[in-house]
């Protein structure tokens, strides 16, 4: 569980936020010409995303989604 109750209407646009999102990232990617190496594009969007779940699955979460 990641601190929230995964029936609610809240779960699936979180989920479908990021991946949104995932999607929107990838396509500039590939239309940009890769100029950008993956490792970098995976680096980037771990700095980006990864406090966020960190936050939802510790115990200290109190916001309660």
């Amino acid at each position: 569980r990641l601190g929230f109750d995964d029936s609610s209407w809240k779960a699936d646009y979180i989920s479908y936020y990021y991946a949104a999102g995932n999607a929107l990232l990838i396509q500039r990617w590939i239309r940009g010409g890769f100029i950008v190496p993956p490792e970098e594009l995976a680096s980037l969007y771990n700095r980006m995303s990864t406090p966020y779940w960190v936050g939802m699955a510790g115990a200290d979460n109190r916001e309660g989604l």
